[in-house]
């Protein structure tokens, strides 16, 4: 769920989205899980991203190369991208999992529901 509020993320008041708004952003969710997986594969392999398991379930950290890999990326795109990020640090990823399950509920779920329950995912 965070890389869909990272390009999504005026659906849950944040800055303006970096995707467009369209019926199909559910869809987008499954397609975008199973890249996400193989993403933090490839960065894992990369020692960009570590991964560890804890009794509350995977927990991945920057690796000691990724901030100058991310410092490497300079378009527009990536740019944004970054900003959006840091917006979510600031404003959701410190929320508890109640809070978190709220604000996906309340804000996202209602278009979503068709697809998944998303409640207590944040992939």
């Amino acid at each position: 769920m965070l890389d869909h509020l990272l390009v999504h993320s005026e659906d849950v008041g944040g800055p303006p989205s970096l995707h467009p708004k369209e019926d199909s952003r559910a869809a987008e969710i499954l397609v975008r899980k199973r890249l996400v997986v193989s993403g933090l594969a490839l960065m894992s392999a990369r020692q960009l991203v570590l991964q560890r398991a804890t009794l509350g379930g995977f927990q991945f950290q920057a690796g000691d190369e990724a901030g100058t890999f991310v410092d490497l990326l300079k378009s527009a795109y990536a740019c944004d991208l970054k900003a959006r990020a840091e917006w979510l640090d600031e404003n959701v990823n410190s929320m508890t999992d109640e809070e978190f399950t709220f604000l996906v509920k309340s804000r996202v779920e209602p278009w979503t529901a068709e697809f998944q329950s998303i409640s207590g995912t944040r992939e």
